[in-house]
Order: structure tokens, then sequence, then C-alpha cells
């Protein structure tokens, strides 16, 4: 009986210790070679409407590599209009603390239920920048940028007019991705989004018809390329 014991305690030691192994492949000081040491640009405008960030708060996020968490407990805000990343190291630092992420394409950053990938121009494909990962397929893949346009403020050139603050405003660009990966950005559309991912195909057709998918929901446009995928 003590050998029994003894023997199911060696196993379960030995696949704790490959399992530790495994997890530290990376150590916590591995995100340290993407954090720069610029620090965060102060935002000069005053009676600003709406936000440059996708989140105006920083959230606690995890930095993955190969498939295995270099970070965790890391504070992430993207700014979505110099699409950029702002990291603490550590959640619970200050934000003046907070600097800049470094771009690379090495890192996928976790927020809640969105991944964040950087993706490198191509000669296939001028789209750039930080992108939301929403399905990833062998045949097409389904990507979301968020974007924050500033549009300037204007003075009040009479009492019969009023000034207008400097005002952010978010659009969100749905893209598509082949097999090779190439980005192309869905039209607006709904029937242009549709033919981009083969309207042609006798099966799309009876999908939409059948589960009511409209593609300008993004729930809707992500149960149609998992569909795809299926064919």
């Amino acid at each position: 009986m003590k050998k029994i014991f003894l023997f199911s305690f060696l196993c379960i030691a030995s696949l704790t210790s490959v399992n530790s192994q495994a997890q530290s492949v990376y150590a916590d000081t591995d995100i340290d070679k993407y954090i720069s040491s610029v620090q965060i640009p102060k935002n000069n405008e005053i009676d600003l409407v709406g936000t440059p960030y996708a989140n105006e708060e920083f959230q606690k996020g995890v930095a993955v590599k190969n498939g295995l968490t270099i970070a965790r407990n890391i504070g992430l805000r993207y700014n979505a209009n110099k699409d950029i990343f702002e990291i603490k190291k550590t959640f619970v630092l200050t934000d003046d603390q907070a600097r800049l992420l470094k771009k690379t394409n090495e890192i996928t950053l976790k927020i809640n239920d969105n991944d964040f990938v950087f993706i490198t121009a191509t000669a296939s494909s001028k789209a750039q920048g930080y992108f939301v990962i929403l399905h990833k397929g062998e045949k097409v893949s389904l990507y979301k940028k968020i974007k924050k346009e500033f549009i300037p403020g204007q003075k009040a050139y009479s009492s019969m007019t009023k000034a207008v603050s400097p005002t952010y405003k978010e659009k969100i660009i749905y893209y598509m991705a082949d097999s090779e990966g190439v980005l192309s950005e869905l039209p607006n559309s709904k029937k242009k989004k549709v033919e981009a991912l083969g309207e042609n195909s006798k099966e799309i057709k009876s999908f939409l018809k059948e589960n009511k998918i409209n593609v300008n929901k993004e729930k809707d446009l992500i149960k149609l390329t998992e569909f795809v995928n299926t064919l």
C-alpha cells in the first residue's frame, strides 16, 4: 500500500513539475523588452467631447506570446486615435507611471473578451495597426479596427453662433482576412459585406435567410464568418 502511495505521489510530483516548467518558459520580466521608456503625452485640450481611448480607464489584462502568458495583471489602455497602447507593468501603479508599449506582432494583448494583435502592412494589404480578433478560421478570419477621429473645435464668431468643442468621434471598421492572412476592409453596405464573404453560395443565402442574419450587426457578422469556415 505504501509503495502504491509513493508511486502515485511521484507521478503527481512529476506532472506538476512538467506543468510548472511549461508555464514558466517566460518570466515576468519578459514583458519589459516591449515596454518603452516613453511617458504618456499629456492632452492639453480642454472641454473635450468624447475620448481618444477605446476605454478611458486602464483595464486589467494579460500579454500572451506563442500561446503562453508572459505578463499578468498589467494595466492596458488603447489610444484609438494614435493607435498605441499604454501599459502599466502592474495594474496598481498610478496612471502617470504608465509607459508606451512598443508595437510588435509578437504578443497578443487580452482585455476582458477582446484579443488585440498588431498587424503590419504588407505588399498585399496596407492595413496596419492594432486589431481586435473577432474570429479566426482556416478560410476566412474577421477583425475589428477601433478608430477615434479628432474633430477640432470652433469658436463662436458672433452672438448668433455657438462654440463647438473639440470632439473625438468613434468609427468601427471590419476587416476580413483570407487563408493567407491578407486583410481587406469590408464595405459598409449589407449586400457588399455578404458579397465579400461569398454571396453566390447557395449555402450562404440559405443561412442568411434561415437565421435572419443582419451583417451590419457585429454578432451576426461573426456568425456568418464562422459559417463560411464550415463550407
